[in-house]
Order: structure tokens, then sequence, then C-alpha cells
């Protein structure tokens, strides 16, 4: 068709902290950092492989609200990698912890598919999974 997915846009307010995650998880590194972009603090571009990300901070004086499951719109980005559990010993040796569990388990099976998901600091729920979906 010609269309290919460009990028997703993270709206937050814990931006040095954000900034260091997406890097670390991606191994990522800043395309365009812009200050003082339409009256935000940064708008900035990370690159790590077919992947980037628009982060941004709010409008000054505009407060943002907490992000959840029960949303309307994006509940959450998903990634496909080749295993789950190399990647959770990877991001557990950088430092990340912030790992939802289900069922008391990182990595667990949804219709026979492993995955794990993990909170970024701004509040993005990120999953990794193994399987991609068949059929369509």
């Amino acid at each position: 068709d010609g269309m290919l997915f460009h990028h997703v846009c993270i709206l937050t307010d814990t931006y040095e902290e954000s900034l260091m995650f997406y890097k670390t998880i991606f191994s990522g590194c800043v395309i365009r950092e812009n200050r003082n972009f339409h009256g935000r603090d940064f708008n900035t571009w990370i690159s790590a492989a077919n992947i980037k990300i628009e982060l941004q901070t709010p409008k000054r004086g505009i407060e943002i609200r907490e992000n959840n499951t029960m949303h309307k719109g994006v509940v959450h980005i998903a990634f496909l990698i080749d295993d789950v559990a190399i990647e959770y010993q990877r991001l557990s040796e950088l430092g990340i912890s912030s790992f939802i569990p289900k069922h008391g388990k990182d990595i667990y099976t949804v219709n026979g598919e492993k995955l794990m998901k993990l909170t970024a600091p701004e509040g993005t729920l990120i999953e990794f999974r193994e399987t991609d979906i068949e059929g369509g």
C-alpha cells in the first residue's frame, strides 16, 4: 500500500526519566531535541531500529492526567521480540523494574503466546511478545 507506521507520540511530565528509559530499553539515540517547542519545554525524537518515538512535555500550565487501562484510545504499545526471557534479563540488568506481573509472574502466557508488560516513567504501558498474531 505504501503506508508505513511512522511514530508514536508520548506525553510526559517526567521528561528526564522517560528520555533515559526509552533510550535504554531501545538502545536508541536522540535524533532531534527541540526546546521551547510550541509552549512545551521539550519535543524530542528518539530513533532505534525501525522505531521512532516523539517524546514531549505538556504545554506549560496544562495539567495532564494519569494513564490507566480503562481510558479510550491507545492502551499499550507492543513490540515483537525474539525471546521474552532474554529481553527480561537484559532490561532487569539495565535497572528496569517496573514489570507488571500477572498471577505473580513477570513473564506469562496468554493464548499460548509468551509476553511481559512494563510501565514507563510517565505511565505508558509497554508490552513485549514473542509471537505475532496470525490470520487477518
